[in-house]
């Protein structure tokens, strides 16, 4: 394979996907429904961009909102659930569902904890 081969083949490359096995805790009917999309660059830079609050500021709950929001998918179809309009209704999920998404989602992505809290700081 040479360079152009092998740049072809990343740019090809599709984003992973794994379901979401876990209950969210208040909403059983959605059990083994759910599943999670790895997050790109461009994804997390645009989630912390839309977590900015009305002073400037960057919100700690508008940053989880946003990485559930672009990564949370209906399994079956991989249609994501919420739109970036929804952040901040997702930031109201609570952090019983919020926490473990965020985590998960991050790990699948390959953000360790520390990577999504300076998203959460940039």
């Amino acid at each position: 394979m040479n360079a152009h081969e092998a740049r072809a083949a990343l740019f090809q490359r599709k984003i992973s996907y794994e379901d979401y096995n876990e209950s969210i805790p208040g909403v059983p009917e959605l059990d083994g429904m759910l599943g999670i999309i790895e997050l790109r660059a461009s994804d997390t830079a645009h989630a912390s961009k839309l977590a900015i609050d009305e002073n400037g500021e960057q919100d700690q709950a508008l940053v989880l909102g946003a990485v559930v929001a672009k990564a949370l998918v209906l399994r079956e179809t991989k249609e994501r659930l919420c739109s970036d309009s929804d952040i901040e209704a997702v930031a109201d999920w609570g952090m019983l569902v919020l926490k473990p998404l965020s985590e998960k989602i991050a790990k699948h992505s390959g953000l360790s904890e520390d990577a999504l809290i300076g998203a959460k700081k940039n």
